[in-house]
């Protein structure tokens, strides 16, 4: 009886198809992409903001100013710290190479 039922279990397993596709993009080195390095990022700036928990590429900016900031992917406003340096609310959504 259990073999039968295990059987049918894989049978079922089978027949279930295939996953859908993962929708979420491959990261490029975007601004707001997440990084281990510099080398990472199209603008060779990767920064750990401790206090959100994120490392991501990041460019420059004028203090204070968060209009010299780019939007994240998701339309998001970054903000320019005090060291000039833009700081998105959360990582664009991607997966790393």
């Amino acid at each position: 009886m259990r073999t039968s039922i295990a059987l049918l279990a894989l049978l079922v397993a089978g027949c279930a198809g295939d996953a859908p596709p993962d929708s979420v993009r491959s990261c490029q080195g975007d601004v707001y992409d997440p990084c281990l390095q510099e080398h990472d990022c199209m603008s060779n700036n990767c920064r750990f903001f401790m206090a959100d928990g994120i490392q991501v590429c990041t460019t420059g900016c004028t203090a204070g100013d968060d209009s010299t900031c780019p939007m994240t992917a998701d339309g998001k406003t970054a903000t320019c710290n005090m060291m000039g340096i833009c700081k998105p609310p959360a990582a664009n959504p991607c997966t790393r190479p």
